[in-house]
């Protein structure tokens, strides 16, 4: 960077920086007599980003009050060398070192790093923004309808007031629950327990029963699960789930590395809220099989593991890894790396795995779990038979080559092995991650409450086909790629001649 200059520059010179997210002068009175009195015993911080042109990003006050007073000059500190985007981060820096802004203000101020700038809430988080959930979570706050963001701006509600009222599913509820906090001074815990006793009542009415936002699919809602505010704390007794791999599939389309995970951890803080004492959080994962770097520049690809993300995200929940399955799917099981083939023209010592397994990672929220009494827990229990299946840590069940209506489905074996497993009759069980809806089907097959959040609609088909109503899927998935197909015919191939059938 070049040393800054200490200059007088004419004040129509100037321009606020367009990231300046403060949007309320205030009361120039004081100010201006103290100009008046002492002079500007600060110079103003410009950038010049390009030659002539000078952009400010603190003294805002300052340069207003100035011009009320007639002056055309200012005495300025001139850095060079700076973007736009580092510009905008000096404004956030002297800004919350001086606590200048308010919740709204520095929602307006994440959401153009993220959505401007390109810099994911992880990005954000390293930059000393504060953790990538709670960063999903104020980006959230300028959605608040305009009446509770004045609320927020004028210091009536805190950042965590304003949190907890976005779990209330409508503006009019977010209103009326704002206003009653504010007129009786309550603080951001009572204020939450507020919200967590009307949504219950709401939910014991069924005139106003929380419902699917253009669904008519009873319990399942399309929209992200990094907010489940339609279920209450502990509520769910089993979560069964298999997360995007960031493998390149359709519903992964438009998502970095980084927004990969930012969303993962907002999930995974979801479910640890929602899954009760003693309960289990089970994970189908995959690792990366042919990562090439968080922008895909690497030259060579290589494996990147990916459950210790999970373990991170979850220990700091309360919810810690208590054991993992390794799902073998078969011995044709495709590989979803071309790499991996081989064949009479593989050189010796350099011969790729192939990849026919993935992980069910169990988690288990710390606390005593609540057992039902009576005929639920009686018709829960496990046979002989099914022990003597389950219970060892390598399940052999032949993966799903037919995927119809989406791009990955496992098979009902999967979640059938881990409902009947950790979970009583009755109890809830939820996917996060619902894709086709194998989750929920299985749940109510076996006598649970099944429900799941999908934040893609189009799979909204194959989920109402699934679930036993007369829609059939939109799309047909071919049940591999060109590559994959290849890749298979080449494996099969290469099998001894007593092998075939």
């Amino acid at each position: 960077m070049v040393t800054p200059k200490v200059i007088e520059l004419p004040i129509n010179a100037l321009t606020k920086d367009h990231s300046h997210t403060r949007e309320d002068l205030g009361d120039l009175e004081e100010i201006t007599k103290s100009i008046r009195a002492n002079g500007l015993l600060v110079p103003i911080n410009t950038y010049m980003v390009k030659y002539g042109t000078y952009i400010y990003n603190d003294g805002w006050r300052r340069i207003e009050a100035l011009k009320k007073m007639g002056k055309e000059t200012v005495q300025c500190i001139v850095h060079e060398g700076y973007n736009e985007e580092q510009v905008a981060h000096q404004f956030y820096i002297i800004n919350m070192m001086r606590n200048r802004l308010n919740p709204i203000e520095e929602s307006r101020h994440i959401n153009n790093m993220n959505k401007n700038f390109g810099l994911s809430f992880r990005h954000l988080e390293i930059k000393g923004y504060g953790s990538a959930p709670t960063l999903s979570r104020k980006a959230q706050l300028i959605n608040l309808p305009e009446a509770v963001q004045k609320h927020i701006a004028k210091g009536e509600l805190s950042t965590a007031h304003a949190i907890n009222l976005l779990n209330l599913p409508t503006d009019e509820q977010r209103i009326n629950m704002a206003k009653r906090a504010v007129d009786n001074e309550w603080s951001a815990n009572l204020t939450k327990k507020a919200i967590k006793q009307h949504l219950k009542e709401s939910n014991n009415k069924p005139e106003t029963k929380v419902s699917i936002p253009d669904s008519e699919i009873e319990g399942v809602y399309f929209k992200d699960s990094s907010d489940m505010s339609e279920h209450e704390d502990g509520s769910v007794g089993l979560i069964f789930t298999s997360p995007p791999y960031f493998a390149g599939m359709e519903y992964e389309e438009g998502y970095s590395i980084d927004d990969h995970w930012d969303n993962i951890e907002a999930v995974m803080a979801e479910c640890a809220r929602v899954i009760m004492p003693g309960g289990i959080i089970a994970l189908n994962l995959n690792d990366i099989h042919n990562f090439k770097g968080k922008k895909g520049a690497d030259k060579k690809a290589h494996l990147e593991l990916t459950g210790h993300f999970y373990q991170r995200f979850l220990k700091k929940h309360g919810v810690v890894l208590e054991s993992q399955i390794v799902w073998s799917k078969g011995a044709y099981a495709f590989s979803t790396d071309r790499s991996r083939a081989y064949g009479k023209n593989t050189k010796h010592a350099e011969y790729k795995i192939i990849n026919r397994h993935e992980f069910i990672y169990l988690f288990r929220k710390n606390g005593e779990r609540e057992i039902p009494s009576g005929k639920a827990n009686l018709e829960s229990y496990l046979t002989k038979e099914d022990r003597g299946k389950y219970i060892p840590s390598v399940w052999d069940i032949p993966q799903v080559h037919k995927s119809e209506g989406h791009p990955n489905v496992f098979p009902d074996e999967l979640v059938r092995r881990a409902i009947k497993m950790f979970s009583f009759v009755g109890e809830t069980v939820l996917d996060p991650f619902l894709g086709s809806g194998t989750t929920v089907k299985v749940a109510r097959e076996l006598g649970r409450e099944g429900i799941g959040y999908e934040r893609e609609e189009k799979y909204k088909a194959t989920i109402l086909a699934k679930l036993g109503t007369t829609a059939t899927p939109e799309k047909q998935h071919e049940p591999i790629s060109k590559y994959m197909k290849r890749n298979l015919e080449e494996n099969e191939a290469s099998q001894p001649t007593e092998a075939k059938c």
